[in-house]
């Protein structure tokens, strides 16, 4: 898949959808062919890390387990949520449940990854939420949260393992160049995975949040035009159809009203052969 193309497919994306009252996001998707997902080994799970960030501000919740007290005082300060290794192993499951739900990923210093796999590994592992270990320094903290904001998960498991991946790859208002890149880095990083690489991709789409999906490539790009003027025609006509009506149902109402306009009149003449007075 090169550059060109996904840039010809974007910009086709823009003109197919009509403005909208708020800013829509816009999806990459990659549609497989001639792979088995029901095998593990075959399944799409990777993650990315997008060059120019999906476009979304809100910041990423990570909690850090911790062991150093001191770390914990700095942590502290800056107002970044933590919890000490003796706090971890009180846990419940319930507890263990809600801080897999409330927080986006975790870090951990190295000393509390045993004791963070033991309480919360059953937890967090399903959920692919396993902290990332980590020095005591804030600073390594604002960097992963940082780098979270532009990383994404790759993954085709939406309650079954579908033949697809789509995701978000920035908004409307990101600039095509941008769409570009980050759609290449999410393409670039599903090829290895796959057994048989391109050859088991049936093709590659983009599309706004309530527009229809353009498929990347010259082939494609010929029949999504063609298809998004069939469709342009037929609600053109659509549009139309209610004016023609009225005007056809004005024209037969005027001709009904001057036919019984002359009726009366035709109705005083004599009629033939009566007699003359």
């Amino acid at each position: 898949m090169e550059e060109r193309e996904i840039l010809e497919a974007v910009k086709l994306m823009r003109e197919s959808s009509p403005p909208r009252k708020f800013t829509q996001s816009v999806e990459f998707g990659i549609n497989f062919k001639g792979v088995d997902f029901k095998k593990a080994t075959n399944r799409v799970s990777v993650d990315v890390t997008l060059p120019f960030g999906t476009g979304q501000a809100a910041q990423a919740k990570v909690l850090v387990f911790v062991k150093d007290r001191n770390f914990a005082e700095q942590l502290k300060e800056k107002g970044i949520p933590f919890l000490l290794e003796a706090d971890l192993e009180k846990l419940g499951k319930k507890e263990g449940e809600k801080l897999a739900n409330d927080y986006d990923g975790f870090l951990a210093e190295g000393a509390v990854m045993l004791v963070v796999a033991k309480c919360l590994g059953q937890t967090l592992a399903p959920k692919r939420k396993m902290p990332k270990p980590m020095q005591p320094s804030v600073a390594e903290y604002e960097k992963f949260v940082a780098g979270m904001a532009s990383s994404v998960k790759v993954s085709n498991n939406k309650g079954k393992f579908m033949p697809v991946v789509q995701l978000l790859i920035g908004s409307e208002k990101s600039e095509d160049q941008q769409l570009v890149a980050n759609a290449l880095a999410v393409y670039n990083a599903v090829l290895p995975v796959l057994e048989k690489k391109k050859h088991n991709i049936k093709n590659a789409f983009v599309k706004l949040t309530m527009g229809p999906c353009v498929k990347i490539g010259a082939f494609y790009r010929k029949l999504d035009k063609e298809k998004l003027a069939r469709k342009a025609a037929a609600e053109t006509k659509k549009a139309s159809e209610p004016v023609e009506a009225k005007a056809k149902a004005a024209k037969k109402s005027k001709a009904k009203k001057a036919a019984k306009a002359a009726a009366p009149a035709t109705a005083a003449e004599p009629a033939e052969g009566g007699d003359a007075q």
